[in-house]
């Protein structure tokens, strides 16, 4: 146990880190963390469209979290001594990681995942991809080049809560 108050050397700091990174409940905190602050946004995005975006990134991280949560919970073997778990297709294809998991999906539910990725990889943060191999490569493409602004859809948030419940269930 490390003392309140004191400096952590750089060994602690990464000892501390990796045994978070490793363990399925600090996902799954964090994943209701980003799905509480994603409601205050999507309360918001009635009134301003605009915020719906951010809403939607919020979203898509806390169904990663969520996901990660269980895969970790699953198959430890995700996590190394003194390294960040290594996830399939590299973290970020959402359902890819619900594929891993074993959760199934419906054709919709995999869509919805698709344009969650999106969202969590650059359209919530970025105003634009890294380039135009980055966004081909997303299964997305046919709506995420619709003009801006994008308005947030309440149906892929009613799905992508769905799947957030799903994902963190057979932890509780």
């Amino acid at each position: 146990m490390i003392e309140l108050g004191r400096m952590l050397t750089e060994d602690e700091f990464w000892q501390q880190e990796f045994k978070l990174a490793s363990d399925w409940g600090a996902w799954s905190i964090n994943a209701y963390g980003l799905q509480r602050a994603a409601d205050v946004l999507w309360k918001a995005s009635a009134d301003d469209p605009a915020v719906g975006v951010a809403a939607l990134m919020l979203t898509g991280y806390a169904v990663e979290n969520a996901i990660k949560a269980f895969l970790i919970f699953k198959r430890p073997e995700l996590c190394a001594t003194e390294q960040a778990p290594i996830w399939p297709g590299g973290g970020d294809d959402l359902a890819r990681l619900f594929d891993e998991g074993g959760v199934a999906i419906s054709t919709e539910e995999r869509q919805v995942l698709d344009r969650l990725s999106e969202f969590v990889v650059w359209r919530g943060r970025y105003t634009m991809p890294k380039g135009r191999a980055a966004l081909k490569a997303g299964r997305a493409l046919p709506w995420v080049t619709l003009p801006y602004p994008f308005e947030a859809s309440l149906s892929d948030r009613a799905l992508a809560y769905q799947l957030f419940d799903r994902a963190l269930a057979p932890l509780e």
